[in-house]
């Protein structure tokens, strides 16, 4: 309801009454007084206590996995030719409880070999026990199984395409019920299909890479 205007007068004349034994109280005093402001949630602005950028967001409820570039992004120049070719660092998650061991195999879906199989960058398994929740950039733990690249060497080889072609690169992360079936120095193809026939699960995060301009 609107006040009358004899309401806002008795208002008025209060206020200037309050206002004169404030006066008389404090010279220095204007009538005011301001309160400390109070907090709230309301004006609280909350900021992660972490961030990485690169990868993808660790809230999944099933197993996944994280690497150097995120899903459908942009493999860095340290890890291809044309940088220091560093492996690929990553990381696990929600590993099913039967796991045993991850796997790992690295493919350049692009780079066909002559018997149209994917050229294989990487392929690994590592013992769970030994290694808990991932590998850093450049580094392979010493009880991993690493079989052969299809460069014919052990462990990583960056990818190297030639200049103006981009290519991409499959990163694929497996749960597996046992590694007994792999052996160190397998070739690609064969270790990656023991990987394959023992995985409870598996998460792939795609990345493209061509030659700096």
């Amino acid at each position: 309801m609107t006040p009358t205007r004899a309401q806002i007068r008795s208002k008025s004349a209060l206020a200037l009454l309050l206002l004169s034994f404030t006066a008389l109280s404090a010279c220095n005093d204007d009538g005011r007084t301001l309160r400390e402001p109070t907090l709230t949630t309301a004006f609280v602005t909350t900021v992660p206590l972490t961030t990485t950028i690169g990868v993808e967001p660790t809230d999944y409820t099933d197993f996944y996995a994280t690497t150097a570039w995120p899903d459908g992004g942009v493999v860095p120049t340290q890890n291809s030719c044309d940088g220091e070719g560093l492996s690929p660092s990553v990381t696990w998650g929600n590993v099913p409880a039967n796991a045993t061991a991850i796997g790992i195999v690295v493919t350049d879906s692009t780079d066909l070999l002559a018997d149209g199989s994917e050229y294989i960058l990487w392929v690994a398994a590592i013992p769970l026990a030994d290694f808990i929740a991932g590998i850093p950039e450049g580094g392979t733990p010493d009880q991993a199984v690493q079989g052969l690249n299809s460069a014919g060497g052990i462990g990583w080889v960056a990818p190297c395409p030639p200049a103006g072609i981009t290519h991409r690169i499959d990163f694929t992360v497996f749960a597996m019920r046992d590694a007994t079936a792999i052996t160190s120095g397998m070739s690609g193809n064969d270790m990656r299909s023991a990987i394959i026939n023992a995985a409870i699960d598996e998460f792939t995060v795609s990345g493209s890479y061509s030659a700096p301009k």
